[in-house]
């Protein structure tokens, strides 16, 4: 696409209303876009800043705007694996804690069986007894 198809679309209203939309919609950009708008920008050597502020200052801020949105996208992505990793590691926290609940209460019951039995043994053991006098 020529600078000049460029310029043109910029200067339609869809697009500078998709622009003013923009931090609302960042987020439904799809990863695979991001990272082909990625390759294009590495692979150009003639797009950097300092030369998109020589052609046009619209076409300067819009890279800042590109970049931006490559920079949130990127992040973004690296986020959503990391909520990912917590959502399952929470899963098996709870799964864990439940466990050993459980273990607590087997363990518990069976320290009430020991009390019950060693009471039961005391009470027997004072009524075989002989009564000191």
């Amino acid at each position: 696409m020529t600078w000049a198809a460029i310029k043109k679309q910029m200067t339609r209203f869809d697009f500078k209303n998709w622009l003013t939309n923009l931090r609302m919609g960042v987020d439904h950009i799809p990863h695979p876009a991001i990272k082909r708008v990625e390759r294009i920008i590495m692979m150009d050597p003639s797009i950097t800043y300092e030369r998109m502020r020589e052609v046009s200052t619209a076409g300067y801020k819009l890279l800042i705007v590109v970049a931006a949105c490559l920079q949130y996208g990127s992040i973004a992505e690296e986020l959503r694996g990391l909520r990912k990793t917590v959502s399952i590691v929470e899963r098996r926290r709870g799964r864990l804690l439940a466990f050993v609940e459980g273990v607590a209460e087997i363990g518990a019951a069976q320290v009430g069986e020991e009390d019950a039995a060693d009471t039961e043994l005391t009470l027997l053991e004072n009524d075989v007894a002989p009564a000191a006098e």
